[in-house]
């Protein structure tokens, strides 16, 4: 059997230094309902949840579908507009990405990113 080898990489914050616009984009929408929180507390108790799962821990009201969905994507536009002047690679992963396609290593990216921010990330 032949052992195959391959990378697989999240991407906000591995391949673009991202996450200081996502934590930006919901600092000024929670601010919006009042809610102030240091950086570090926001992260330590958001980090890894999807978007739905924080606004319904942090706010703490109910919120209807519709709600979350439009909220999320105003969190996410936001995110977009904020990163957009600033978006680029990590410092290394160009060259260790050419290195690795050059050593015939698959690459791949796993995300919990909307196609929106993907495509915004990744083509950026």
């Amino acid at each position: 059997m032949t052992e195959r080898v391959a990378f697989l990489f999240d991407m906000d914050g591995t391949i673009a230094d991202t996450m200081p616009f996502h934590l930006r984009a919901w600092t000024e929408l929670l601010g919006e309902f009042g809610i102030r929180m240091a950086p570090a507390d926001f992260l330590r108790r958001t980090s890894g949840k999807m978007n739905h799962q924080i606004l319904r821990e942090i706010l703490a009201i109910p919120m209807s579908d519709a709600d979350l969905t439009a909220f999320e994507e105003r969190k996410e536009s936001l995110f977009r507009t904020l990163c957009r002047p600033h978006l680029k690679p990590i410092a290394g992963a160009i060259a260790f990405l050419a290195e690795s396609r050059r050593l015939g290593i698959s690459l791949a990216v796993a995300t919990a990113a909307g196609k929106a921010n993907r495509d915004f990330v990744l083509d950026g």
